[in-house]
């Protein structure tokens, strides 16, 4: 009878923990969605465009360059890196036809970065390098005869990085000319600066830099020397070799997940965690917004309004909150942001500051202490922020019993 009551705890045990699990892994779900939620309505809007630059006086195309531009949204550590290449097509006196990318080291050898995180990020600019190319397709113009032909565009790929409020890092990649700059795949960008860089090593490229000019069966020469490597199979090849590492890898994690069952202990130890954190973030959010209430309210003494530079942070942790009032929030500390700005633009001119002349003072006393839309979204705001850390003083008062 024993072994039976036995038997019946431990089958009892695994449903629990299975629950458990399945409970969890739910828990999580929503957790992420309500994350990613929060990361993409601060996303930035990333803008690439490439046009030539006219001299005024000449009317002619003096340059080419590239802008990147933020139109809206959160970034910081913003990289970029671009690639050039000839795309080639060749029908020598044979009848055999060479469709070849032949890349242009350093091609954009200027690139000036604006320091901002919004507007112009970054201008690149060939260095007069455009020209040279394009004398060289005129030439190509004069070169072509009935026996063979030579057809060249110039195309480039470019790579913008950033890591997003939530510290994630994103790539994003471009193909881009003076007609048009689209949006391409991860997968196919990276596969453009892989053979990039393989023929770079190997010195299969024209560098206009080095040379007035280009010579055209040079040009061919090359056409013939990246055929003869067909780069695209060995780049392939090594995309094989690192899906196989990959597949490794998955096996191993499949492994690994299956042991799952044992720690379930350490699963809900995580949900409290969970718990904890968002209860944390809360805290910290609401009585950084209470101090910047408290200032608005009461404080009149000549000091600049006081607020946490990890706001961002405090934000992302609070996954419950609602879209709308992440905006809310976002739009809150703009505003705080934009009256420190001009707080200190006056202190720094030794003029005497009158908060009431800072367009910004009226907009945040609307916000914390006037009855108006905005005050409402706030109280609504504290109001689901204390939630969280009253929800968070229960579960430790319990713990304590």
């Amino acid at each position: 009878m024993e072994k039976f009551l036995n038997k019946w705890e431990i089958l009892i045990t695994i449903i629990i923990s299975i629950t458990s699990i399945f409970l969890a892994i739910k828990a999580n779900e929503m957790t992420k969605i309500q994350t990613e939620v929060a990361r993409n309505s601060s996303l930035p809007n990333i803008q690439v465009v490439e046009k030539n630059l006219i001299n005024e006086k000449t009317g002619k195309t003096d340059d080419s360059i590239i802008q990147i531009s933020n139109l809206n949204g959160r970034l910081n550590n913003y990289e970029s890196r671009i690639v050039t290449f000839l795309k080639c097509s060749y029908l020598d006196n044979k009848n055999n036809v060479y469709e070849e990318e032949i890349p242009i080291f350093n091609y954009y050898i200027i690139g000036r970065q604006s320091g901002n995180t919004e507007g112009i990020l970054e201008e690149k600019i060939t260095g007069k390098n455009s020209n040279k190319i394009k004398k060289m397709m005129e030439k190509i113009l004069q070169y072509n005869d009935s026996d063979s032909s030579l057809y060249v565009e110039i195309e480039s790929y470019l790579c913008v990085s950033y890591i997003d409020i939530l510290g994630e890092k994103h790539r994003i990649y471009y193909l881009t000319d003076v007609f048009e700059s689209k949006l391409i795949t991860e997968k196919e960008g990276q596969n453009k600066f892989e053979i990039y860089d393989k023929l770079f090593s190997l010195n299969e490229g024209i560098d206009p830099n080095r040379e007035e000019e280009i010579d055209i069966q040079g040009l061919i020469n090359k056409i013939y020397e990246v055929s003869n490597l067909n780069i695209e199979k060995v780049v392939e090849k090594n995309e094989i070799q690192n899906k196989g590492m990959i597949d490794a890898m998955t096996e191993i994690i499949g492994v690994f997940l299956a042991s799952i069952l044992a720690h379930v202990l350490w699963i809900v130890q995580e949900r409290r965690r969970n718990k904890e954190s968002k209860s944390h973030a809360a805290s910290i959010l609401y009585y950084d917004l209470k101090s910047i209430e408290g200032y608005l309210v009461g404080e009149r003494s000549s000091v600049n309004l006081r607020y946490s530079s990890e706001w961002q942070q405090m934000v992302a942790g609070c996954s419950f909150l609602k879209d709308e009032q992440i905006k809310e929030l976002y739009n809150i500390y703009d505003e705080v942001y934009n009256y420190n700005y001009f707080y200190k633009l006056k202190e720094d001119k030794k003029e005497a500051v009158i908060k009431e002349d800072i367009p910004q003072y009226k907009a945040l006393k609307n916000v914390f202490v006037n009855e108006s839309e905005d005050n409402t979204k706030y109280a609504e705001i504290l109001k689901e922020l204390r939630a969280h850390i009253m929800v968070s003083n229960m579960y430790v008062d319990k713990k304590r019993e």
